[in-house]
């Protein structure tokens, strides 16, 4: 499959395994038809027919190989049908191009649609129109009793404590691999206490090897977290020590909520419509959710009979 490498960005991920495309959609149209072409060319689609041939083998041709024949049938298949369909795209201006719909045949169908065939037009639910950030430091939300009011960063704090806290009690996390790793120097103490807790960290998934005296190389860190693995770890390190002082934490509770601090989003921080969405449901999924880790609420809300006071009937 060839597209003009333009139309991609290589960029999305640290270490280059993905790309992604302009127009998903198109992709996944041309693949689609192309293979749907390959199968139906040979009947090879399943079928609840218990006296036919269900071995695909040998409905290929015995003069190639499965591998050789499928091959040859979805290239050509490729080839025929981005060639039909982008002609047939600009046929029809329709606001949702034909080309991409699956023809349903006779008789009742029932179709699994992927989410990558979904405009990306398409309306917000009702549930995602009435959360919305204010100020860059709340989300309201609508409740049955008011107007919820949430700190985002407070309840992200709790959404990251109560998963870094799961990997700590042995469901260990993923690491994103680093292009360039980078060198932290620590001084004796500080790097007593990383080859304290290395487990740990391996655990919330950070990747680092010794490097020279009271030094280490960070090759990686835990996977969604957005920063750079110099500033993370250090950054870990003085809120576990600032923690230590502070608010007396079990090692692992201490280390989680660190790691939470950390990589969370801030007061202040524009979110887009997912990130808000994602913080909402997070927190009511959490054991906890009415309290950050140092015990601050993470919302309150405002009762609809106060509301209602402000106002005369």
């Amino acid at each position: 499959m060839e597209i003009d490498p333009k139309h991609i960005d290589v960029n999305v991920h640290p270490t280059k395994t993905e790309i992604k495309f302009d127009d998903e959609r198109a992709v996944y149209g041309v693949v689609w038809a192309a293979v749907k072409q390959a199968l139906g060319a040979h009947n090879l689609t399943p079928a609840i027919d218990f006296q036919s041939d269900i071995n695909i083998v040998g409905k290929l041709s015995q003069n190639l190989t499965k591998e050789q024949y499928m091959n040859e049938q979805f290239s050509t298949a490729l080839h025929r049908s981005n060639l039909q369909n982008w002609e047939k795209a600009f046929d029809n201006p329709a606001p949702q191009s034909r080309l991409f719909q699956n023809p349903e045949p006779e008789g009742k169908v029932l179709r699994f649609e992927s989410s990558l065939n979904q405009s990306a037009n398409q309306p917000l639910s009702s549930e995602e129109q009435s959360c919305f950030q204010f100020q860059q430091k709340y989300i309201v939300k609508p409740s049955k009793s008011g107007l919820m009011i949430i700190d985002q960063q407070a309840a992200h704090e709790r959404v990251l404590f109560e998963k870094y806290t799961t990997r700590l009690k042995g469901n260990p996390g993923n690491s994103q691999q680093s292009l360039f790793p980078q060198t932290v120097t620590l001084s004796a103490s500080d790097f007593a206490l990383i080859m304290e807790v290395e487990q740990e960290l391996i655990s919330l998934g950070f990747r680092f090897e010794i490097f020279g005296k009271n030094a280490v190389l960070v090759t990686g860190i835990p996977v969604g977290v957005e920063a750079s693995e110099k500033e993370l770890f250090e950054g870990l390190l003085e809120q576990f020590k600032k923690n230590q002082s502070e608010l007396h934490l079990p090692l692992r509770d201490n280390l989680a909520f660190a790691l939470a601090k950390r990589s969370s989003v801030k007061s202040g921080q524009k979110l887009m419509t997912e990130e808000i969405q994602s913080i909402v449901e997070g927190l009511f999924a959490c054991a906890k959710p009415n309290f950050s880790p140092d015990g601050s609420p993470t919302f309150f809300t405002f009762e609809t009979s106060k509301i209602e006071s402000y106002f005369t009937r």
